[in-house]
């Protein structure tokens, strides 16, 4: 924004039609869950590392080298029969075998990565911005702790790791 340009009135003006986007109006689909009870989500982000070649006697030359997709985390609420800790124990159980070890295999209809997505909302309810982390698979799920005096719901933070995201919107 040229700052000569720049006013109060022509600023304000600009945020009342545009508006901003609110982190409250979202949804999360992770198949065969159903994720009324996701609590918070973590738009995914992405990082680009660069390499940096000596040229001999000029200047250094630093170009992108790779991309690093960061993990995305969602804390969900437990329901009284616990549906979402036992899904997500089982997901990671199906990742790797809790007696044996073994890794499964990771794509395919068996294999346990799976396409998860969040789509996020404006003001009138219209999706604006959606994105899907391909083969995504849970990392961690937190511990619960209990205890006599707490009447809060249960809640449980995921973590995943996904080979990449794409947008949809």
């Amino acid at each position: 924004m040229n700052s000569s340009n720049f006013s109060v009135s022509n600023f304000t003006q600009k945020i009342n039609k545009k508006g901003f986007s609110r982190p409250n109006k979202y949804k999360v689909e992770i198949p065969t869950l159903d994720t009324i009870y996701c609590h918070t989500a973590t738009l995914p982000g992405k990082t680009i590392e660069n390499i940096t070649f000596n040229r001999g006697n000029g200047p250094e030359l630093t170009t992108p080298d790779k991309v690093n997709y960061e993990p995305v985390d969602f804390t969900f609420y437990v329901d009284k029969n616990y549906t979402e800790k036992i899904f997500f124990d089982n997901w990671m159980n199906e990742t790797i075998d809790p007696f044996n070890h073994l890794i499964s295999y990771k794509n395919g209809e068996s294999g346990y990565a799976k396409d998860c997505t969040i789509i996020t909302y404006n003001e009138e309810g219209h999706v604006n911005y959606t994105v899907q982390l391909i083969n995504a698979y849970p990392t961690s799920v937190s511990e619960i702790e209990l205890n006599y005096e707490s009447h809060e719901p249960v809640a449980i933070t995921v973590n995943l790791t996904y080979d990449y995201w794409k947008i949809i919107k």
